[in-house]
């Protein structure tokens, strides 16, 4: 037995009617570039009876639209399987994506461009990054720093320097700056401040 709920109607396009004479309606409005991907899944899932979990494009009734779908078999007590299942539309999500993706690969060109060491701070769980050019500007590579961890900047920065990054990162908390800018000496793998 099918059942398709109104919402599942109102964004395929089809009436429930058509839905429960023919469940294929829908996989026959995907994308011819994710028929595949969808093929693979159904596959996977069907031979293993696992949770079927896709995402890709499909032609809904306002153009096509990227979804997920996931469904979880089971097994009745005559051994027929049922698949209960969600269908979401996640066009805007996809959409907030690719928008972050390019902004990336964007900050990441300007970021090459300028040749800049670069660093992330995440000051709630402690998570530290840097990038290569970071390590290189005080004669080291990533590998040689490694654990990279705050303490990898603490260590390297000039304690006199260091007091004041503490008092602007201070300040700069408590909302009394914008931004946290600050210029530092740092000890170079040499020896000497850079």
């Amino acid at each position: 037995y099918e059942f398709f709920n109104d919402r599942y109607c109102e964004l395929t396009g089809f009436s429930r009617e058509a839905l429960e004479q023919d469940s294929s309606l829908v996989t026959q409005t995907i994308h011819p570039d994710d028929k595949a991907s969808f093929a693979d899944e159904n596959t996977r899932s069907g031979a293993n009876n696992a949770l079927f979990s896709w995402e890709g494009r499909m032609l809904l009734h306002d153009g096509y639209r990227f979804v997920h779908i996931e469904a979880v078999p089971r097994k009745l007590e005559n051994d027929d399987i049922v698949w209960t299942g969600t269908f979401n539309d996640i066009t805007e999500r996809k959409m907030a994506e690719e928008i972050l993706k390019k902004e990336r690969e964007r900050l990441s060109g300007i970021l090459k461009g300028t040749n800049a060491g670069t660093w992330e701070w995440n000051v709630q769980t402690g998570e530290t990054i840097f990038n290569e050019r970071w390590a290189d500007i005080i004669g080291y590579s990533l590998k040689e720093l490694a654990p990279i961890s705050i303490a990898t900047w603490i260590d390297a920065a000039h304690p006199d320097d260091l007091k004041i990054s503490k008092e602007l990162l201070e300040k700069h908390f408590k909302g009394e700056l914008d931004y946290y800018e600050c210029e530092a000496r740092m000890k170079h793998k040499n020896g000497s401040w850079i």
